[in-house]
């Protein structure tokens, strides 16, 4: 028998694992599973996944080309890119994410690890002070 554990994963596998378990609450797996995928299908380097807002009805992107956080409507359909919010224009990669980690962790259903870590490294600077 073998047995996979999420550090066993390639690291594309365990984001789409993540984020299908995080959809998952409140609806069907083949749903949350089918808008993890629409969703990750849209992660691109022009277009940065961020994370999902609460209630899993608004993903936050970065885009590169505008320079801009965007909230962006989803569903198991994907991403719907006329239902988009600028929120936030961004300069820099610490800028991005301060902007993650301003938000706070009430903010977010999900974070994408490559952002996820600005709240370990927030804590840590709060115990250094």
């Amino acid at each position: 028998m073998v047995v996979t554990t999420m550090q066993s994963l390639p690291f594309e596998q365990q984001v789409y694992v993540e984020l299908t378990d995080s959809l998952s609450d409140g609806q069907d797996s083949a749903v949350a599973s089918e808008a993890a995928r629409g969703l990750l299908d849209k992660d691109t380097t022009q277009y940065r996944l961020m994370g999902i807002r609460e209630h899993n009805r608004r993903a936050i992107f970065f885009d590169s080309t505008l320079r801009k956080v965007v909230s962006v409507a989803f569903d198991e359909s994907g991403v719907d890119s006329l239902d988009k919010d600028e929120i936030r224009d961004v300069t820099s990669q610490p800028d991005i994410e301060r902007w993650v980690y301003e938000r706070g962790q009430d903010y977010w259903a999900w974070v994408h690890p490559r952002f996820g870590w600005v709240f370990d490294a927030g804590r840590e600077r709060s115990h250094q002070n």
